[in-house]
This record gives structure tokens, sequence and C-alpha cells, in this order.
């Protein structure tokens, strides 16, 4: 994960707040930064403070986030269990 230090953070649709970043690469968890998500992608990691004050923010209430990581463990059981959730729609 690179992150650069702006005076000002890069234009985006929303931020995400509130939230310990984890780096993998560097193996360290950052605080107060906000990760600026622009249509779908990523377009920085920076300090909060940077931030334009028309942003939208989205706080996450402190949970962890691993930007890039996906969940490649996952189960889905299609039509096994009744609790009116499917992860996999029947056609």
């Amino acid at each position: 994960m690179t992150e650069t230090a702006p005076t000002t953070a890069p234009a985006g649709d929303f931020a995400l707040t509130d939230c310990k970043i984890v780096d993998v690469v560097a193996g360290e968890v950052l605080s107060g930064r906000a990760i600026v998500i622009a249509g779908d992608r990523i377009v920085a990691i920076v300090d909060q403070a940077t931030l334009d004050a028309a942003m939208p923010r989205k706080p996450m209430g402190g949970r962890y986030v691993a930007p890039g990581l996906i969940d490649c463990h996952a189960h889905c059981f299609i039509g096994q269990f009744n609790d009116g959730i499917r992860c996999c729609r029947r056609k």
C-alpha cells in the first residue's frame, strides 16, 4: 500500500473514515487515515484532516479495513437452509 501525504485529499465520491487500515505489505495498522473512493476504486489513503469538508463521509465505527484483500474462503449453501437468506438465487 502506498501512502502519500498531500495537503488536501484528492477528489472522490466519498471517504471511509474512523477505521483502522490494515497494511499487509508493511505489517502495520494505520489509524487517523481515510480511504477516498471514486466510482468503484480506491483513489487514495490520506490523513483524515486533509479531507475536504464537503466530501461525504461514511464512518466505519473503528472497524478494520484491508483494502485490496478479499475473502477467498467462503461457504455458499444453495437452498439447504430455510433462514430466508440466500447467497445464490435459483433460476
